[in-house]
């Protein structure tokens, strides 16, 4: 597939649509169209995504003066979301009613993640205190977690605690007790021809191998370095069948006798992608991949299997996901927040 990348990638980091899905709580889980959806309230998904997208905008001076609310309105609405035990609710109404009393151990792991960026920063250090303080509460409980994606994610988050060099816990060891977890779920589940983590490949995939390789660069490991060459090999060659990027869909998934069908692609996918492909080429330049970051990057422009593109040059937003040939135009928090760490990330250096 030959595909004409339309001129409509952003020269500049535009909050337009993330203003319009945020009030004084936080940002909104969901939209029809680009309008907010009320029905569906907020989520501490979405609310940490968010506070690690502005906290990374900052980071390179690219957020203008109305953005930095944004910042304390998102951490405000995790502080408000955590239990005295250090877990999270997650689902908050319209109405600011709690829908649940403890999220899955993903929005946990994400929220460590959000936090130890936030931690990280040289900008916004007025957050800093209440970010450590929810730390500090959730520190303890952080090796409870028993979710591969959730290891991945508080991994990443630690690691920027450890390499910011100010917060004062035992995280060395802590890091290497996730990513033995992580090696472990892998020599558990590979066999003959699948060289992965799970049973079954589902959704943001890229962050474990990509936490892994986080993990080697502070206790360096040949048995992790092995499963990361392995996984992240196997793992390109099941995107990059053809010469673009096939995000593995929600209505399936991917199992060595199922293979996913292209229905429920999300943009959730790309962000972790172009971590791994760029730490790839830093760390192990000596492996060739059949996909890069840029590839991944202009998923969102049509080079995909539907040849449409999902950015809304309008709004600012980015579309939901692609079922089959179908766009959902819908405009919801998680895709937007993908498309522009995206767009972060493909500015950044490794």
């Amino acid at each position: 597939m030959i595909v004409k990348i339309p001129n409509i990638t952003p020269q500049t980091f535009q909050t337009d649509h993330i203003h319009r899905l945020t009030n004084s709580v936080g940002i909104f889980q969901h939209a029809k169209f680009s309008s907010p959806n009320f029905h569906h309230g907020y989520c501490l998904d979405d609310n940490v995504r968010a506070l690690q997208l502005l906290i990374l905008a900052a980071n390179k001076n690219i957020l203008k003066n109305e953005d930095h609310r944004l910042i304390d309105t998102y951490i405000s609405y995790i502080y408000y979301m955590q239990n005295d035990d250090g877990s999270f609710k997650n689902f908050l109404s319209f109405q600011n009613t709690y829908l649940d009393e403890r999220s899955c151990h993903d929005a946990f792991g994400r929220t460590i993640y959000a936090l130890g960026i936030t931690m990280q920063s040289t900008t916004n250090k007025h957050v800093f205190s209440i970010a450590k303080e929810i730390m500090d509460k959730s520190y303890d409980i952080i090796d409870s977690i028993t979710s591969i994606r959730a290891v991945s994610y508080a991994l990443c988050g630690l690691y920027a605690c450890y390499t910011s060099q100010n917060y004062d816990k035992p995280l060395k060891q802590t890091i290497k007790k996730l990513a033995d977890f992580i090696a472990n779920e892998y020599k558990n589940n590979k066999h003959q021809n699948w060289n992965w983590f799970e049973k079954i490949i589902t959704y943001d995939n890229a962050i474990i191998p990509y936490a892994l390789i986080l993990a080697n660069e502070i206790n360096e490991n040949n048995d992790w370095k092995q499963i990361i060459i392995d996984s992240t090999i196997f793992l390109d060659g099941i995107l990059f069948k053809e010469n673009y990027l096939q995000v593995i869909g929600n209505d399936g998934w991917f199992t060595p006798n199922c293979k996913s069908r292209n229905i429920g692609q999300q943009p959730i996918e790309i962000p972790a992608l172009i971590l791994l492909y760029k730490k790839l080429n830093a760390s192990y330049p000596q492996n060739t991949y059949k996909g890069s970051a840029h590839k991944c990057y202009d998923w969102f422009f049509g080079l995909n299997s539907a040849e449409s593109v999902l950015f809304d040059v309008d709004t600012k937003g980015c579309c939901d996901g692609l079922d089959g040939d179908i766009v959902n135009l819908n405009q919801g928090a998680e895709s937007t927040i993908s498309f522009w760490q995206s767009y972060i990330y493909m500015q950044s250096a490794f």
